[in-house]
């Protein structure tokens, strides 16, 4: 991370997480084998969040609109170290629309992935967080426009 970006973390409560076990061709093996997916929102428009420390924030639909989707990742734990699904390699598919930003991820075949499988399928993990980035000069912008709605 550089001096021109902060990174935010936020916690999406009631995310709608599921998780299936569809079938998929795999290269070179005749017969399919299980995929594991998940999905859920990763952020929900126009529900407030906890209190962040004095401050609650709401995300309204127009937050999304500039932003460039085509480089997200799907960590555990916010570890790059451990990935588990990404839109440039297109087993993360993310879709904008009324609710939120959905996601539905195939997760790749490690022990962590599977855990995270497992404990979503369970519903022992019903909520998850995301982060974004904020540039240098919307954090200016934020410091003046305290109170106001930033999109």
């Amino acid at each position: 991370m550089n001096n021109e970006e902060e990174k935010e973390k936020r916690l999406t409560e009631e995310a709608e997480l599921t998780a299936d076990s569809p079938k998929v061709e795999k290269e070179n093996e005749a017969e399919p084998t299980d995929g594991k997916t998940i999905s859920g929102y990763a952020l929900k428009f126009d529900h407030p969040s906890k209190d962040l420390g004095g401050f609650v924030e709401v995300i309204t639909p127009e937050a999304l609109k500039e932003v460039d989707l085509s480089n997200v990742f799907l960590l555990q734990n916010h570890d790059y170290s451990k990935p588990l699904a990404s839109v440039k390699a297109g087993t993360l598919k993310l879709n904008i629309d009324d609710v939120g930003l959905h996601f539905e991820a195939t997760l790749n075949d490690t022990s962590y992935a599977n855990d995270v499988y497992e404990n979503v399928s369970k519903k022992i993990v019903g909520l998850n967080e995301f982060w974004f980035c904020v540039r240098d000069r919307f954090l200016r912008q934020k410091r003046r426009w305290r109170g106001s709605p930033i999109h």
